[in-house]
């Protein structure tokens, strides 16, 4: 049966209609969210033979650091010989970036193959065995092969910023504040106390702790990534920052407690990036890998990240940071 777009929320009926406007032709997989596979405009595959295609539009809507993961896969495709953009939410186009665009800077005729990725990665909410390992590596299932490879790189534009000193960039909350973040305003004390400047990224930065040596610049994502790679470290949660310094190779302090730090940071490029596990702290039952979202030992207190050990976190920070 197909989807009534009729009875489902307004927000959903325009972004269902807006999907199919724009991309009439779109493939989808059994990995598609429920939703899109309704439509009647779009074709739902099982397998996809990229041998057929030289042409391929990847479209993944929503994430940041889920939109970032999709670059492995594309220059996987691009070491095929075939021709590959990635399209997106106007919210995360890179400015000036050849291969990265949000709609509708792409005209969408003329692709062999375009492909909507939105799902796939999630797929790990639903099966226990691809929760426990990097999401990148959940496309080497989807495309059928050993490894996609580990290349970030894309090419995006330099331009000047200012850091008026900062050496050091620190995420003030996750994608999802209960769920990727901790308290670091005794951290953050400790290094003001120090005179050590660091670049705050947040989303509404004037919220954030008055401290005299912080540096704040709200900025889009062609920004956060000519920021990243001048700074010589990034303290962040298993969130979007995570990823960006992974196309900026710059190292980084990843804070994780739901999930796994080992898996986080398996496929980062610069050898110096490390996870701090709030678990140690706490006694949790899924200390190997974490339960994600689900937080079922703990009935979604995120007890791993109420009971952080600030001794143990600015201790371990500072050192990692005299290390870079």
């Amino acid at each position: 049966m197909f989807l009534n777009i009729s009875r489902q929320p307004q927000a959903v009926q325009d972004r269902l209609f807006e999907y199919r406007n724009l991309y009439p032709n779109e493939v989808v997989t059994d990995y598609m969210f429920p939703g899109i596979k309704g439509l009647k405009a779009f074709k739902k595959i099982r397998k996809i033979d990229f041998s057929k295609y030289q042409r391929i539009l990847l479209r993944r809507g929503h994430a940041l650091g889920d939109i970032i993961m999709t670059f492995p896969l594309m220059n996987y495709l691009k070491s095929l010989g075939k021709e590959v953009h990635i399209n997106t939410n106007t919210r995360y186009e890179i400015r000036g970036a050849s291969c990265i665009s949000g709609k509708p800077s792409y005209k969408y005729e003329g692709y062999d193959l375009i492909l909507n990725l939105d799902g796939i990665l999630e797929k790990d909410h639903l099966d226990k065995k691809l929760f426990k390992v990097n999401r990148v590596d959940i496309y080497n299932k989807f495309l059928n092969v050993k490894n996609i490879g580990n290349d970030w790189n894309i090419d995006y534009p330099n331009i000047d910023v200012d850091l008026q000193g900062a050496i050091i960039g620190i995420q003030i909350t996750g994608s999802k504040e209960k769920y990727k973040s901790i308290d670091l305003e005794p951290l953050m004390s400790e290094l003001d106390n120090r005179g050590i400047k660091f670049y705050i990224i947040d989303s509404n930065p004037d919220s954030c702790f008055p401290y005299k040596n912080k540096v704040q610049m709200p900025t889009d994502v062609l920004g956060l990534l000519n920021i990243f790679k001048r700074l010589k470290g990034i303290l962040c949660f298993d969130s979007g920052p995570l990823w960006i310094t992974h196309v900026t190779n710059t190292p980084a302090f990843a804070i994780v407690g739901p999930t796994s730090g080992k898996k986080i940071i398996a496929r980062h490029p610069n050898d110096k990036s490390v996870f701090y596990d709030t678990k140690q702290d706490f006694k949790c039952k899924s200390k190997k890998h974490g339960c994600g979202e689900s937080a079922q030992d703990c009935n979604k207190r995120f007890s791993c990240l109420q009971n952080v050990s600030h001794e143990r976190l600015i201790t371990e920070f500072t050192n990692w940071m005299e290390g870079l």
